[in-house]
């Protein structure tokens, strides 16, 4: 699980929002994104889920990882600020 401040999440919501809807959260699943959500975690430390259609959730940057998305630590080096 990794975590980020505001500004970093909101722009990995944006990024990751046409990559990942409508995927599953992996291969050997049935459970598909319907939308991302970012979570308050604790003093400003804030993480991206993935919500699914079967009530589960899962950390995007485990999902990127399934299906072969840059990592959200290398869109975030690519963001122009």
């Amino acid at each position: 699980m990794e975590f980020y401040n505001f500004a970093d999440a909101s722009y990995l919501l944006a990024y990751y929002t046409d990559k990942l809807i409508g995927k599953t959260i992996s291969h050997k699943s049935e459970s598909v994104i319907t939308h991302l959500e970012i979570d308050d975690w604790a003093n400003g430390n804030y993480r991206l889920l993935a919500k699914c259609n079967l009530k589960t959730e899962r950390d995007v940057c485990e999902i990127a990882k399934y299906h072969d998305i840059i990592h959200p630590a290398h869109a975030l080096k690519e963001r122009v600020l």
